[in-house]
């Protein structure tokens, strides 16, 4: 059985609160998110949960998509700037306030700011075309499909080899 932890506002705005939901039969569902007006989907098993972003604290020297960690419940989580990590900007000017906590390389927990988080979909397998259907087009191993649905496409993301494996390495561990 495998869970997801969802935040919701809280009543009157009196902050976030989880919710965690069984999610049965994952093979086929996906997070949906947009970022720089592109949507993306990832596997909902790479994702741990979604919050509020916390305060930032910037990791001297640290590579440019790393903005800092955080300290998540007494967890220090890297976070990453997707859009730097992807080579797209993002949608508006305004500080983000949603991240998705996902496993990243080596199962470390990342968290990735996005613009909007969407919903949980069911995507079947029938409906992702491989993107090397792009040919030599195809923007590197970051992007593991191209789902179909009736409005549109959304690009399916391997958020792992997208945020890299410099993560682990560029944030400090405990003693």
């Amino acid at each position: 059985c495998t869970s997801v932890c969802l935040l919701r506002p809280g009543a009157k705005d009196r902050g976030w609160r989880c919710r965690c939901v069984t999610m049965a039969g994952t093979a086929d569902k996906y997070l949906g998110f947009t970022l720089a007006s592109e949507d993306f989907l990832v596997p909902i098993l790479d994702v741990v949960e979604i919050v509020t972003l916390p305060p930032i604290t910037a990791v001297p020297g640290a590579a440019p998509h790393l903005l800092g960690i955080v300290n998540l419940r007494d967890r220090i989580v890297p976070v990453v700037d997707l859009g730097v990590c992807l080579g797209t900007a993002a949608e508006t000017e305004a500080d983000p306030s949603c991240m998705v906590i996902v496993h990243g390389c080596d199962g470390v927990e990342v968290g990735v700011l996005v613009d909007r988080v969407a919903e949980v979909v069911d995507v079947p397998a029938e409906a992702i075309a491989p993107v090397t259907d792009l040919g030599a087009l195809a923007p590197g191993d970051h992007l593991v499909g191209i789902a179909r649905n009736d409005t549109g496409v959304r690009f399916v993301l391997d958020v792992a080899r997208a945020v890299g494996p410099t993560t682990r390495s560029s944030v400090p561990t405990r003693a």
